[in-house]
């Protein structure tokens, strides 16, 4: 299979990579809800694709999950796996985009310290990254809600968005994938 990134970068990071990583088994540190260990693989793939992770000042973080309205049994679906981590009043909701005069739906979880872990990994200073130990926290499932989320077919194969990542995230990506995926990557 034949495996396009995507790679319509606007600016270039001169960063280097910052060595970040995260525990595969989960995390325990909140008395509230926990995000259950087989839900890790799947926020994995989704915090690559349109997964937000909010967080404020010192307050722990929370996830906004988000679709247009097109794909509103996917984001029910979603709200059908992680609704444990919101409150019993949380619902999907719909909300009008006016940049693109279009509608989304959404829902948000609770703030939570096992969400503030993977705010930590995937941004450390504020910016959407890959960590550099992603190879060991992807799995099959975390590629398949990554497509999913950010996918689209195309006549060379698939290719998953990778836009809002730098350059070197995105080498990154396509090295681990290269290396256990055995994947053809190419750039478009």
């Amino acid at each position: 299979m034949q495996l396009t990134f995507f790679t319509n970068i606007r600016w270039l990071s001169s960063t280097s990579i910052i060595n970040r990583s995260v525990k595969p088994g989960g995390y325990n540190k909140s008395k509230l809800p926990l995000i259950k260990k087989k839900d890790y693989e799947i926020l994995y793939g989704l915090i690559l694709g349109d997964l937000y992770i909010s967080r404020k000042n010192s307050e722990n973080a929370l996830l906004k999950f988000e679709q247009s309205t097109v794909n509103k049994d996917y984001l029910e679906h979603l709200f059908n796996i992680f609704s444990y981590l919101c409150t019993e009043s949380t619902v999907v909701r719909t909300k009008d985009v006016k940049i693109t005069n279009t509608s989304a739906v959404y829902f948000v979880t609770r703030q939570l310290a096992a969400i503030t872990e993977l705010h930590t990994l995937f941004y450390p200073k504020g910016i959407k990254v890959v960590p550099h130990n992603i190879g060991s926290l992807i799995t099959a499932k975390s590629l398949a809600y990554w497509a999913m989320d950010d996918g689209e077919r195309h006549k060379s194969g698939f290719i998953l968005n990778t836009c809002g990542f730098s350059l070197n995230d995105i080498q990154l990506l396509q090295f681990k994938f290269k290396e256990r995926r055995r994947l053809k990557i190419i750039e478009i």
